[in-house]
């Protein structure tokens, strides 16, 4: 990697960071609320706590803007690429989302005290490969309906897209928004061990903010979800 494209990632993952670090929870909870989200229940900045503390409207919306704010960064990033030179490998682009999550989980406008990643990540999936958002989407309504614990939910969900993310059929698939095409004579020759990588990373981090939600899932302590509104 030449200098200049090492200079383009990191100003990605920057701006994947900063952007990442904006909370709509937090922010609507004390704008339209005149509360912080996170001073209620799991104290959580996420969807799943804003929709018990706002209803479950207010929640889906942060639920859709967590995710888009994932495409904000890689659309953002991708842009800078194509205007400056030189232009940027996907797997570069896509670390930007890893800093993404990261900022959506320590978000450095709100004390570090974000969210756990779960919105974000299946914003990243869509626009990764919208096969994977499809699977995740019905893996975490299935089991959501199944058992109504958001966390078990989240977590297989998120395991699975990471076990899916080895399929090589799928992950080669011409379907990916940001895809290379001068690469689609060779889709099925060279294993594209990135989008693991990346997958796993932000996989990685959604396990680790879900570690009290482990806890008390091996304890028999974790709750069914229960909307207040």
């Amino acid at each position: 990697m030449s200098t200049a494209s090492i200079i383009m990632t990191t100003s990605g993952c920057v701006i994947g960071y900063l952007v990442g670090s904006l909370s709509p929870a937090i922010l609507i909870s004390k704008y339209y609320f005149k509360t912080d989200v996170r001073n209620h229940y799991s104290k959580n900045a996420g969807a799943t706590n804003a929709a018990r503390i706002m209803g479950t409207k207010f929640g889906l919306i942060i639920l859709i803007l967590d995710g888009l704010k994932i495409g904000l960064v890689l659309a953002i990033v991708k842009l800078l690429s194509l205007i400056n030179s030189p232009t940027l490998s996907e797997s570069s682009v896509y670390i930007s989302a890893v800093f993404a999550v990261f900022g959506h989980c320590l978000p450095i406008y709100h004390k570090f005290k974000g969210g756990k990643g779960v919105g974000s990540f299946l914003g990243f999936t869509l626009f990764l490969n919208p096969i994977y958002f499809i699977i995740a989407t019905i893996v975490w309504w299935t089991i959501f309906l199944t058992i109504r614990i958001v966390s078990i939910a989240s977590l297989l969900c998120a395991i699975s897209i990471f076990c899916c993310s080895w399929i090589t059929q799928i992950n080669n698939l011409p379907v990916n928004m940001w895809i290379n095409y001068s690469e689609l004579f060779f889709p099925y020759l060279v294993p594209n061990y990135w989008t693991q990588l990346i997958v796993g990373v932000i996989v990685l981090i959604v396990i680790l903010r879900h570690y009290q939600n482990i806890y008390r899932i091996f304890t028999g302590q974790e709750k069914q979800f229960s909307n207040k509104k």
